[in-house]
């Protein structure tokens, strides 16, 4: 779960930082080169969090700023973990790969990630793939995600499809996906029904009452629904245009 891995990235740090006081001899001067990038790529990623580092008193714990608050790690949402853990483990790893480099976070890599989008507000869902390739610019991310935020940011040669049927897994590209709104993702990718399927059908009615020219039943219906879809709806919208205009000139 989260918190083992956050315990595994602060096991991490913990050692980077012992490593750097038997070197120097001198925490304050220096408290770790991979520390360092960690920090930097958190940073980047999550401008707001700011200055991560590790106390050992009362007992060995991880603090970072967000904005002008100070909070230990685990007071921190599962998503937020999630980022920090995922952004400073590929940080810390890229480091150690690239020992003499000024800029380890241009370091070269094959990155794998499954559900990506795991425990993730929708703003970040968004951000997540293009933030990971502007931060680590020649690293290859492989990943896996249900989510339309993260497909709509991507380009759809850039997605592969995947499909199990009677445990034969087959594979198939995306035609269209970047900038796409997240109900057409949703239905043309992921195979969901972006509205309840009860609300879907009864949409589906209206249209025919009113290609029927079944005006009367299309007037009720589209009453009954423009009561249960607060705050309007632009298939309801376009529904009402067509009603008007069929009990003027009857088209």
């Amino acid at each position: 779960g989260f918190y083992s891995e956050i315990k595994q990235l602060e096991n991490s740090i913990f050692r980077i930082i012992d490593d750097e006081i038997k070197k120097k001899k001198n925490l304050k001067e220096n408290d770790g080169r991979e520390m360092l990038f960690v920090k930097k790529a958190i940073e980047k990623f999550l401008p707001d969090y700011t200055n991560l580092r590790v106390r050992r008193s009362p007992r060995p714990h991880m603090l970072i700023n967000k904005g002008e608050l100070e909070f230990n790690l685990n007071q921190l949402s599962d998503g937020e973990k999630n980022l920090i853990t995922l952004v400073g483990d590929i940080a810390r790893r890229l480091s150690i790969a690239n020992p003499e480099s000024d800029n380890p976070l241009d370091g070269n890599g094959v990155i794998l990630i499954d559900e990506v989008d795991l425990h993730l507000h929708p703003k970040w869902q968004q951000l997540m793939i293009p933030q990971l390739e502007d931060i680590f610019p020649n690293c290859q991310f492989i990943v896996s995600t249900h989510s339309p935020q993260v497909l709509n940011h991507i380009q759809p040669e850039n997605i592969i499809l995947l499909n199990n049927k009677n445990n034969k897994l087959t594979h198939s590209f995306a035609i269209e996906s970047y900038g796409k709104n997240s109900d057409r993702i949703l239905e043309d990718l992921l195979g969901v029904d972006a509205r309840p399927s009860d609300v879907k059908n009864e949409i589906e009615k209206l249209y025919r009452f009113i290609e029927l020219g079944e005006i009367d039943k299309a007037k009720l219906l589209y009453k009954d629904l423009s009561t249960k879809i607060i705050g309007g709806d632009p298939e309801l919208t376009k529904a009402n245009v067509l009603i008007k205009r069929k009990e003027i000139i009857g088209k």
